[in-house]
């Protein structure tokens, strides 16, 4: 049986995204029955009051797919609640936090012109195209992994407030000094338009959530392993992602790798700059896939967290998203109505259709204008924890998917069905 759980039990008006995995592992004859799997997907924001609630369920993998705030703000709370359990699970994290973690190491220093380059088109391209060596699959419940090159284990965690002050004003002055591409990226990204001093801060504060998560993650004495969107198309000889990234059969993802990130060695408060842009580009989220059960083989769920479908291929004719699997999906971007998600529904009734089934859909505390693609699907086919029941004055609730032999069922707990839902 598999169970995933939206959290949203919470009075705070929003407070991101997070998901909770649980699922039974097969017995098998004249062998330990295995312990069952659970892992945490997103953390929502700093104040959800997820953390306690997530360390309690001792996830074996806690995946972080973007640095967005309301996704993983929380993170450092959790790892506090983590430490206090002495629970040390493996962090599947995005490989360009990993370039950003090196790049404050070094921050100081006179960066290698052509990274420095390379990092800058990767920005307005959206691909980056350093060489990261491929890892094996990382073995769960396992920590035995040696230290990536450049990765201090106290790291950026140990700056006080005047370092980071410091390095805010240095990238403030790199923004001045490239600001044709500063603007040229907010086109797409409007929340990082304003003045140099504003971006900077924007920079640093997204710098210590990471930097704190990762030492943190350290800290607990958990096995950190990297994830990289920058993927070659599989050729008939190499299988899809979403076969062997991760935990096959557990949790895997449908548009990232496991890698070995080339350390960031020299750079500067501009280098620092460019990868921190490339790290807040919500189309290079990771997106977790959970197997089928192997006892309903189109059982599969894809979390597209913020994601636009790019990196996955979302038309499913390269093989790439594994609609055929897939019988539950997270809407994306939290159900926005932003035309940047539209493909991933595209694709999704298109799916519906070519293989005559249902394809159910969790929409996690959406503070958009809902996609009609979400509203649209049938009330028996959908869960939400938008719902805050009697508007403001009862707390959301969080939604729960269960998928068994017959496949998956949304556990109803809608309070406003019909004209008073709040989901518009």
């Amino acid at each position: 049986m598999i169970e995933l759980t939206a959290l949203g039990r919470t009075r705070l008006r929003y407070p991101g995204e997070s998901f909770l995995l649980r699922r039974s592992v097969d017995e098998m004859p004249g062998e330990p029955r295995p312990r069952d799997f659970c892992a945490v997907i997103d953390t929502g924001a700093a104040a959800s009051g997820f953390a306690a609630r997530l360390a309690a369920a001792e996830p074996d993998v806690v995946v972080l797919t973007h640095d967005d705030n309301d996704h993983i703000a929380g993170a450092p709370r959790l790892i506090g609640a983590l430490g206090r359990r002495a629970h040390a699970p493996q962090f599947w994290l995005p490989a360009d936090w990993s370039y950003l973690i090196d790049a404050l190491e070094a921050v100081d220093g006179d960066a290698d012109p052509a990274q420095e380059q390379e990092f800058r088109s990767a920005v307005l391209e959206g691909r980056l195209t350093t060489s990261a060596p491929e890892q094996p699959v990382p073995e769960l419940l396992s920590t035995d992994e040696p230290e990536p090159p450049g990765l201090s284990v106290s790291g950026a965690g140990a700056r006080d407030a005047d370092d980071w002050s410091r390095i805010a004003a240095s990238v403030a002055e790199a923004v001045r000094g490239d600001r044709d591409m500063v603007e040229h990226f907010s086109d797409d990204s409007p929340d990082w338009s304003g003045e140099p001093e504003e971006i900077a801060t924007r920079v640093v504060d997204r710098a210590r959530v990471i930097s704190d998560v990762v030492d943190g993650a350290r800290a607990l004495g958990s096995a950190v392993h990297w994830f990289s969107v920058d993927i070659e198309s599989p050729t008939a000889a190499r299988r899809q992602p979403w076969e062997t990234s991760g935990a096959p059969g557990r949790l895997t993802f449908v548009n990232a790798r496991p890698v070995r990130p080339p350390a960031v060695t020299r750079s500067s408060p501009r280098l620092l700059l460019y990868v921190a842009l490339l790290t807040v580009q919500n189309r290079r989220a990771l997106v977790p896939f959970v197997p089928p059960d192997p006892s309903a083989p189109a059982s599969g769920a894809i979390i597209w967290s913020d994601s636009n479908g790019q990196d996955a291929d979302v038309s499913g004719r390269s093989g790439r998203t594994p609609w055929q699997l897939t019988g539950l999906m997270s809407a994306p971007h939290h159900g926005s109505r932003s035309p940047a998600h539209r493909a991933i529904w595209v694709a999704h009734d298109r799916a519906e259709r070519e293989q005559e089934r249902t394809i159910r859909v969790l929409l996690s505390n959406n503070k958009h204008s809902t996609a009609c693609s979400f509203t649209d699907v049938t009330p028996w086919e959908r869960g939400c924890t938008i719902c805050p029941g009697e508007r403001a004055t009862a707390p959301r609730q969080d939604v729960l998917a269960v998928c068994s032999q017959w496949g998956w069922r949304v556990v109803d707990n809608c309070t406003e069905r019909g004209s008073n839902c709040s989901v518009t």
